[in-house]
């Protein structure tokens, strides 16, 4: 009887592109928006987001061969030699660690070292004196392949919901096996064999959504050797580098239904000079020369100069086909916005640009930003806001409010929303 040890390691670098650029809705209660590109839905929830830069990846799982006690025991039972037993042990614990670059939403590159354990085969044989040479020799290259090198590997993300994305991964694998041979009967070490080579290897894997950084993800990959291959069942954990530039904003609460692109506009700022002892006329809690807006509607939201909090405004303004130059006749609603701007006092401001889905969003992205910082450096000209205050942001065709499938629902989706927050 003797023993084969097959002393094997792998190494494997792939990650998700993760996720892919997404948009950050800037609109949840006193958060954070970072420069990651993340998308949020309307009540907040934060999408499945990436931000393009580099990242670690590690895992850990269950490795299992596809060889069988047939593809041991035939081989020697063909040659002439009595098999009494063959206990083959193919089934381990592999781990790897991958240094990754997330490109865009859907494509990252990899490169990194996976080790897929030790296996163990146990043959037990009825051998003539003068067969033991032969048949150690024969032996000796007949086990379960199993390995560690280097990997590197080319990783596509698809989102399929606002934590989840499946992504796929495939690429080369340089790998390296060390297989020792023992003759247990005598406990002494009778051979080697060494495998080596550069192959592919594939997976799939589920991305889950921890925070704007992290990730947890349950995968499968399969490495393939000459005549056999190995599949790892893994749990992992993903990290992205770099700090993120943070802006606070704060929810806009609506109260009242209201048209947006008829937005009123609020009464002039009261006389300076106070005769009598000052009042809440509007009984919004702000009073005498601090109440720039006396007589804002009951039980809605006010900033600290008793304005109301704006939703979310949609400027009437069309741009010619992929182009990004705003008309004269628009500029009137330039100016309606930027008044309203005004009146709110110390604020903040988002620019959105929005595309519908004709066309790519590799062309449909570029261009909604060009859109929203046309109108953003207008704003800024008649507003006199500085730049630390104004954010701009284009999302392409990622967040329609209406089908694209129809022609009034596109027109709906190509506007440049400005979303206004106090800076308190």
């Amino acid at each position: 009887m003797f023993k084969k040890r097959v002393a094997t390691s792998l190494f494997c670098l792939f990650a998700a592109p993760a996720a892919s650029l997404f948009s950050t809705h800037l609109m949840a209660d006193t958060s954070q928006h970072s420069s990651y590109d993340c998308e949020l839905g309307d009540d907040g929830t934060q999408m499945h987001c990436v931000k393009p830069g580099w990242y670690v990846h590690g895992s850990v799982g269950k490795v299992n061969g596809s060889s069988s006690v047939g593809d041991i025991k035939n081989p020697l039972s063909n040659a002439g030699f009595d098999i009494t037993q063959v206990d083959l042990d193919d089934s381990r614990t592999g781990w790897k660690f991958n240094l990754g670059y997330a490109i865009n939403q859907h494509w990252a590159v990899e490169g990194g070292y996976t080790d897929l354990d030790k296996v163990s085969t146990t043959i037990a044989a009825v051998v003539g004196v003068n067969q033991v040479d032969s048949f150690f020799q024969q032996a000796k290259t007949l086990h379960p392949t199993s390995a560690k090198g280097w990997t590197l590997s080319t990783v596509a993300t698809w989102p399929l919901t606002d934590k989840v994305s499946v992504n796929g991964r495939v690429g080369l694998f340089n790998w390296q096996g060390d297989f020792d041979t023992l003759n247990l009967q005598d406990n002494i070490h009778v051979g080697s064999d060494r495998g080596d080579g550069t192959d592919i290897y594939y997976g799939l894997y589920g991305e889950f959504l921890m925070s704007k950084k992290s990730r947890l993800t349950l995968e499968w990959e399969r490495y393939r050797f000459d005549d056999n291959h190995s599949d790892m069942f893994s749990i992992g954990f993903k990290y992205f580098f770099g700090a993120a530039k943070k802006h606070k904003m704060t929810r806009v609460k609506p109260v009242v239904k209201q048209d947006l692109m008829a937005t009123k506009a609020v009464p002039a700022i009261m006389p300076a000079k106070v005769v009598a002892p000052a009042l809440d006329s509007d009984g919004d809690g702000v009073s005498g020369q601090s109440d720039h807006c006396p007589d804002t509607r009951a039980n809605v939201e006010v900033n600290s100069n008793g304005c109301e909090l704006l939703q979310p405004i949609t400027l009437n303004i069309q741009f010619d086909s992929a182009k990004s130059v705003i008309k004269d006749e628009f500029m009137s609603e330039i100016s309606r916005v930027a008044k309203i701007i005004k009146q709110q006092g110390d604020v903040s401001i988002l620019v959105e640009g929005h595309t519908d889905w004709k066309g790519k969003q590799v062309n449909n992205q570029p261009l909604s930003q060009a859109r929203a910082e046309a109108v953003a450096a207008l704003l800024k000209q008649k507003t006199g806001l500085s730049e630390s205050n104004i954010t701009v942001s284009g999302y392409g065709e990622l967040k329609p409010v209406a089908d694209n499938k129809t022609a009034a629902g596109r027109y709906q989706n190509r506007r440049v929303m400005v979303i206004i927050s106090p800076n308190r």
